[in-house]
């Protein structure tokens, strides 16, 4: 084991340090050996008592030597920040961490996107999510990067995965430590195909402020950051404002007006945030190329949506419900001037050719966007 591994892993193993003080340290012109044959010096440069005493337990119980044995027997790489192979962008982050874990293969290319938003999250907000995340996947071949939460998060890992996609999950946990449960086998896809991503040792269990910290990672691995729903407090609007210290591109997905579930994401909007009000448009901005050239002819004939033999009354059902989201059966007779017959005879159909999908109690929603 290299001498700035070890002491990096020691000092990581404290979960209050970052970037900033290892810059610092060899600022001081000090050996990276010292951590661990001399750490009396780290209370010098601001080391709590009790991280010192966490320090000299695991320097005593050569905790950094098993650590490493533990990641190798699991297959998971341990990645420091003074290693050729950590994520330049987020090497480049005042607030970066010491130590990345990874399971599984993190992509070679630069370009990553971030997708996040609440995880009680709305049907249409998971169906927009996992649409645009499988877009991004299929149209660009650019790498999507969440938090491996329910809601959002899991709908954008599953879009890219389904899009043929790699994903990263940046964790609030041990990467050996299905968080939430359900996911477990949604990780297991994410570390064949893309990677999960922690900086916190093997082992640790999921407390409550380790998920607001792992966003500044999210955030700083990223060059666009897109807020599909999210609350006014919640971790997605930490990230969003990560990002927006950083530089980062940040576009939100417009919510309805009044829903609490919209608050953070419409605010967002509000200050200065991209509206996402196109996913053809948005994914030729990310590959560089004009909509034809992704998509071919934006209108629903000739594209290769599935049913594409609609009748008069079902294509304008279909784009009523494209235009203006979600409705009930009155609201589309209403607007469509059809009875109330012809609207549930047009949405059968649609729903059998999965069109449209019924996405909450009485109400309706296209699944083309």
């Amino acid at each position: 084991m290299k001498a700035h591994q070890k002491a990096l892993l020691l000092l990581n193993s404290l979960e209050c340090l970052d970037a900033r003080f290892w810059h610092f340290f060899r600022t001081r012109d000090l050996e990276p050996s010292q951590v661990w044959e001399d750490p009396s010096i780290l209370g010098s440069l601001g080391i709590s008592d009790n991280a010192m005493s966490h320090l000299r337990d695991a320097i005593q119980c050569d905790w950094a030597e098993r650590e490493i044995d533990r990641s190798l027997s699991s297959g998971i790489t341990i990645v420091t920040i003074e290693d050729d192979d950590y994520p330049s962008p987020l090497k480049k982050v005042p607030y970066a961490p010491l130590v990345m874990y990874v399971k599984g293969q993190l992509p070679g290319s630069c370009d990553l996107i971030g997708i996040v938003g609440t995880r009680r999250c709305s049907e249409y907000a998971r169906r927009a999510t996992m649409d645009l995340a499988r877009t991004i996947a299929e149209k660009t071949g650019i790498s999507v990067v969440s938090g491996g939460a329910l809601g959002v998060d899991t709908a954008a890992h599953r879009g890219a995965l389904e899009g043929g996609g790699k994903t990263i999950a940046v964790l609030g946990t041990g990467v050996d430590v299905p968080y939430p449960g359900k996911n477990l086998g949604l990780f297991r896809d994410i570390a064949e195909k893309g990677a999960l991503v922690s900086e916190y040792p093997l082992e640790t269990r999921p407390r409550p402020w380790n998920f607001p910290r792992r966003n500044r990672i999210i955030a700083g691995l990223v060059g666009r950051l897109i807020v599909s729903e999210a609350p006014l407090k919640s971790g997605a609007v930490i990230t969003a404002r990560y990002s927006l210290d950083l530089g980062r591109e940040i576009w939100a997905i417009p919510g309805r007006i009044g829903e609490s579930l919209c608050e953070g994401s419409n605010r967002l909007i509000f200050d200065g945030a991209i509206p996402l009000i196109s996913l053809s448009e948005f994914v030729s901005i990310l590959a560089g190329k004009d909509q034809l050239e992704l998509f071919g002819s934006s209108s629903f004939e000739g594209t290769d949506l599935p049913g594409m033999e609609l009748d008069e009354k079902e294509q304008e059902v279909l784009e009523l419900l494209r235009l203006s989201g979600e409705r009930t059966v009155d609201n589309i007779s209403l607007e469509g001037k059809m009875s109330a017959a012809e609207v549930l005879t047009s949405l059968g159909n649609l729903t059998a050719r999965g069109l449209v999908y019924p996405s909450g109690p009485g109400r309706w929603a296209s699944r083309v966007i």
